[in-house]
């Protein structure tokens, strides 16, 4: 691992506990084990560490994305087959266990939780990739969901916050010290009802 990389990962792990404002580069420096003025060498200022998390996040989430859409519900005119009804039930537990399980995501989750209050770009970063973000990808899928019969005639975007809603609590859930397992079992649940809901017959 490379000089920058541990300043990336140290940076991270103390935003992540205590916000971005209450960390300074001296500590950042110490968690790594060099001196202060040596930070200089790859980042300008702190700044400059966030903005490059920030760029790390987006191209995890990026990847995350374009996979999981992928792997989901390729053909919903197929109805009743194990993988198109299985396929939103997977969406929820692997979107779950990315925001969680995920080390960088996780992290950076956590920071951007902390600072949306106190800076509006986090505030704008943490809407865009943990919220307004997904769901506008879901509306996509569910509308299409919807024109191919797969869904019962519905509001793409009411559907998709019903859908992510749950995903989105039980990971403040399980940050906050709730039980994995317990919230995997909770989201299965919530997908079944979903399903109920949605499907058509």
């Amino acid at each position: 691992m490379t000089t920058r990389e541990k300043l990336l990962n140290a940076s991270l792990d103390l935003f992540s506990v205590r916000g971005y404002r209450a960390v300074s580069i001296r500590e950042i420096a110490s968690a790594v084990g060099i001196r202060e003025s040596a930070v200089y060498n790859h980042f300008t200022n702190k700044r400059n560490i966030m903005e490059s998390l920030a760029a790390e996040a987006v191209k995890k989430i990026a990847e995350f994305s374009q996979s999981l859409h992928r792997r989901a519900v390729r053909h919903p005119e197929k109805k009743n087959t194990p993988g198109i009804r299985e396929s939103y039930s997977r969406l929820a537990l692997e979107l779950f266990l990315f925001y969680t399980q995920d080390d960088f995501i996780s992290k950076f989750r956590k920071l951007l939780t902390i600072e949306q209050f106190a800076d509006p770009e986090a505030g704008n970063l943490y809407r865009g990739y943990f919220v307004g973000g997904v769901i506008k990808e879901q509306k996509q899928l569910f509308a299409d969901f919807v024109k191919t019969g797969y869904f019962v005639p519905c509001d793409p975007e009411t559907a998709a916050v019903q859908f992510y809603s749950p995903v989105f609590l039980f990971c403040s859930d399980y940050d906050t010290g709730g039980d994995g397992r317990m919230l995997q079992r909770k989201l299965k649940s919530h997908t079944e009802q979903f399903a109920k809901l949605y499907e058509k017959n």
